[in-house]
């Protein structure tokens, strides 16, 4: 543990700062410590679509530790971000001398490889409402800060944000927290968005 936390080093990116894009070279490993990261991919016509969001203790872009090839997404913050950073070669070199530490790797891939799975199943069976219920569950899981009125989920994106997320255009998330809204589960403010109906939000989340 001595020898794989020496090896790290810190870094700090500004909201909306850029880790790196995809097709760069990826030079680094990295482990969020403190923030939210987006992970996303941009289309020829340069459309972008996020895959996921990553909080801390969260570590993302995997493949490259392995094969050596290019950052196979980019990475951009959503909040200021505080990550641990890894030499690529550095990893490679743990890697080979703790067999643990890549069994740890390869059972993360395959989590990330289900949740990819789950993504895909979201957006080509479940309608906008389902997918918004979902995320908005999901991520107070995750960042929710409980209140006697209900969850604050203080997460910062903005509906664009959103949007990507969930595979969308804008409007159509506004005019769905809207209806949320109007039904009593959520109550939306400058500070962020306030859960006061759980139990209706999971029934329409479907979990």
């Amino acid at each position: 543990m001595d020898e794989v936390i020496a090896a790290f080093h810190v870094r700090v990116y500004p909201r909306e700062g850029i880790l790196f894009l995809e097709m760069e070279e990826a030079a680094h490993f990295y482990i969020v410590a403190a923030g939210q990261v987006r992970l996303f991919r941009t289309s020829r016509q340069g459309r972008e679509f996020t895959l996921a969001l990553a909080r801390a203790r969260h570590f993302f872009d995997i493949p490259p530790v392995f094969d050596n090839k290019p950052h196979v997404i980019s990475a951009q913050a959503l909040t200021t971000v505080r990550v641990y950073a890894i030499a690529r070669d550095a990893f490679q070199q743990i890697i080979s001398r703790y067999p643990s530490v890549e069994r740890g790797l390869a059972y993360a891939m395959a989590q990330k490889l289900r949740r990819i799975a789950d993504t895909a199943s979201d957006l080509a069976f479940s309608d906008i409402s389902t997918r918004l219920a979902r995320l908005l569950v999901v991520s107070a899981r995750h960042d929710g800060r409980p209140t006697p009125q209900g969850v604050v989920l203080e997460w910062g994106l903005s509906q664009s944000e959103i949007a990507h997320l969930l595979g969308t255009a804008r409007e159509v998330v506004s005019r769905h927290l809207k209806m949320l809204e109007r039904a009593g589960v959520v109550e939306r403010s400058r500070k962020g968005i306030l859960i006061r109906d759980w139990q209706r939000l999971e029934e329409i989340a479907g979990l």
